[in-house]
């Protein structure tokens, strides 16, 4: 064989370039795809991504239900609509044979995304209602889903990671500023913050304002005070 270093840099590597090695099964000298190797990856999960368990998705029933994968009560179901998911039963094993019982029941009232590992915008978001023992498959849990976004379709004998979903926008800390213009001594504040918000009320010297503070429900409050005011209310 040829010197390494005479041959040409490939700079636009595809999925298609090709490998010399050696089986490690007899010792023979074959080729194989960067394909091949991507594939070989997700089957066995050898790049980890904390928090993910990869299954392959399976819809032929002719060997059962096969460990390591995800599939539809009667099989079937190739190019299913991620929207139209709700139940999906779950190997309790991933396809890196680790047992996925106590991390995912741990998120059953969660949202969970199901993602394709090789097309990431083939996905569906759900929120994930139950994860029970099928008492007819006890090595499988079954999935009992809410629908929230999605895009795709699910595809035979391709591999998907399921991992908690989070919305960063919605998990961040929401806050609203009141700016009351004309003095009063009762600011009625719609904050639309979904919740019963702290409350800190300046004045326009720069003082922290002394009020009475009423929560009408989670996205109204009125700020009370014993003479008219104008200022802000800082809502986090």
């Amino acid at each position: 064989m040829a010197r390494i270093s005479i041959y040409g840099l490939d700079i636009n590597l595809s999925l298609l370039d090709k490998w010399i090695g050696t089986d490690s099964n007899g010792g023979a000298t074959k080729n194989f795809t960067a394909q091949a190797i991507a594939d070989l990856f997700n089957a066995v999960n050898a790049v980890s991504i904390s928090g993910q368990n990869n299954f392959k998705f399976q819809t032929d029933s002719t060997l059962g239900r096969r460990q390591g994968t995800i599939s539809f009560e009667n099989f079937n179901g190739n190019n299913t609509p991620f929207a139209d998911i709700t139940e999906i039963k779950v190997s309790k094993k991933s396809t890196s044979t680790k047992d996925t019982e106590a991390f995912i029941s741990v998120l059953v009232g969660e949202n969970i995304i199901i993602s394709h590992l090789a097309e990431p915008n083939n996905f569906g978001i759900y929120e994930l209602v139950s994860y029970e023992e099928d008492p007819l498959e006890p090595t499988y849990y079954i999935a009992t889903l809410n629908f929230v976004a999605a895009n795709g379709v699910i595809k035979e004998n391709e591999y998907y990671g399921i991992a908690m979903y989070s919305n960063v926008e919605e998990s961040a800390d929401k806050f609203y500023t009141h700016n009351q213009t004309i003095p009063s001594d009762e600011w009625v504040v719609e904050h639309n913050l979904g919740k019963y918000p702290s409350v800190t009320v300046t004045l326009p010297s720069g003082q922290v304002g002394m009020a009475d503070v009423q929560y009408i429900d989670t996205n109204n409050l009125t700020i009370t005070f014993a003479g008219d005011e104008t200022g802000k209310a800082y809502l986090n």
